[in-house]
């Protein structure tokens, strides 16, 4: 970075401590640390006791460091999102192959459904939203499937302070529509959105589980209204297959509960 006009230096000496940390667990000590950065005794000595207290590192019985568990915390989702998006895009392909429909993958975030991935089909004519992008739970296939496992006392207070917006004229409209709806989709294991969240396209969507069977994520076909008739049941079928298959990687076993 050339730039460094709103350079911070204190977080550019913790990171400078934290990787030489990293990279020798419960081997740098105080002497050590200061030593290999250039940092004076004073100024580490203030910098680690931040680190320690925040439990970003770990001071050791000998008076060596290690990596804290809030680093590992704040790291979790970031390697957890990019294992699924990696997973998602090798056996996707696959689906998309089969279906010639695009496919796409989403996270639970709170009240909505996060976009992390997608494969296209070649169709030029679809309904699909980029990644980092996000619509509410309710009214989408990835949203609702990641809902599967709550009661309704967890719903009515995940959606309490929730204002269910109109994105169609087919978009739920209460927390009870939503339950129902749910009620409807564990018989199979999938959730479908016809033209809820967009008229004049219908999806299936399907859960992605971790090995303590808790949903982490979501996949979903989309396509025309006009193709659903012909393709639901295929649809159904390949979108709950491709969920297993990266569940598997993630330890789960089908049928086991």
């Amino acid at each position: 970075m050339s730039e460094k006009k709103y350079w911070v230096p204190a977080i550019e000496r913790a990171n400078i401590i934290l990787n030489l940390i990293a990279s020798r667990p419960a081997h740098y000590r105080l002497i050590g640390l200061s030593h290999n950065s250039g940092i004076n005794k004073s100024s580490l000595y203030s910098l680690l006791q931040t680190l320690e207290s925040l439990e970003w590192v770990v001071k050791e019985e000998d008076d060596t460091y290690s990596i804290g568990h809030t680093l590992g915390i704040l790291a979790s989702p970031y390697y957890s999102n990019l294992n699924v998006i990696k997973v998602f895009h090798k056996e996707a392909k696959v689906s998309v192959k089969k279906l010639d429909e695009t496919i796409q993958l989403g996270k639970l975030e709170g009240v909505y459904n996060v976009y992390l991935a997608r494969e296209m089909n070649s169709s030029l004519v679809q309904m699909v939203t980029a990644p980092g992008s996000r619509l509410p739970a309710y009214a989408t296939g990835l949203g609702k499937t990641q809902l599967l496992n709550h009661n309704f006392d967890e719903l009515a207070h995940l959606f309490k302070d929730v204002t269910f917006e109109k994105l169609s004229k087919y978009t739920l409209e209460n927390v009870d529509q939503l339950w129902r709806d749910i009620q409807t989709g564990k018989s199979k294991g999938v959730m479908l959105d016809k033209g809820e969240a967009v008229a004049g396209f219908h999806c299936v969507a399907a859960p992605i589980y971790d090995f303590n069977n808790r949903i982490i994520a979501a996949v979903s076909v989309t396509m025309l209204e006009s193709k659903w008739e012909e393709k639901q049941f295929v649809a159904e079928e390949e979108i709950l297959d491709l969920a297993n298959r990266i569940s598997a990687y993630f330890g789960y076993k089908e049928g086991v509960m």
